[in-house]
C-alpha cells in the first residue's frame, strides 16, 4: 500500500476517506472512549483500534450498502496516529480487496506497519512505538 494523502498531512478527528484499493468508503473516528462496538469487540487501551463493516443508513430506492468503519481509542499516542491508521487501512485492503482472511491480513499489516513506522518516525520515536505496540493485547 502506498502512503495515501491522508497519511501525509493533518488527520481530522473524524471523517470520510476514499481509496480505490478498498471497495468501501471508510469512516474513521479518533479519540474515542472505552466502547463495546459490536457483540464482544471492546475498544480500549489494550485494543485501541477496530475496523468493522457497517450497514449504511437506508436511502429510499437505493440498494443496501456498507461502509468500513474504523474506530480509534483515545489512548493511542498522538504521534502514532498515522501509523495506526496505516495499519488499519493496510489490513482492510488485504481483507476486502485481496480477499485475504483476517488473521493473515493482520500479520501482513503488522509487518508493513513496522516498516512504515521505521520510515516515518525518528529512531527514538520508533523505539517508543515498538514499546507501545508490545504493550497491547495480542488477542
Amino acid at each position: 500500500m502506498e502512503n495515501g494523502h491522508i497519511l501525509r498531512g493533518r488527520i481530522e478527528i473524524r471523517g470520510w476517506y476514499y481509496d480505490e484499493r478498498i471497495p468501501y468508503r471508510v469512516w474513521y473516528s479518533f479519540r474515542l472512549p472505552d466502547l463495546t462496538l459490536s457483540g464482544d469487540l471492546e475498544l480500549n487501551n489494550q485494543h485501541p483500534a477496530w475496523t468493522i463493516l457497517t450497514p449504511d443508513k437506508c436511502i429510499i430506492d437505493s440498494p443496501p450498502s456498507n461502509s468500513l468503519s474504523m474506530y480509534f481509542h483515545k489512548s493511542i499516542p498522538h504521534c502514532f496516529t498515522h501509523q495506526v491508521l496505516y495499519h488499519e487501512l493496510f489490513e482492510a485492503e488485504q481483507m476486502y480487496s485481496n480477499k485475504i482472511n483476517q488473521p493473515v491480513a493482520h500479520t501482513l499489516a503488522v509487518k508493513a506497519t513496522e516498516e512504515f513506522a521505521q520510515q516515518t518516525l525518528s529512531p527514538k520515536e520508533f523505539t517508543f512505538f515498538q514499546n507501545w505496540v508490545s504493550s497491547l493485547s495480542s488477542e
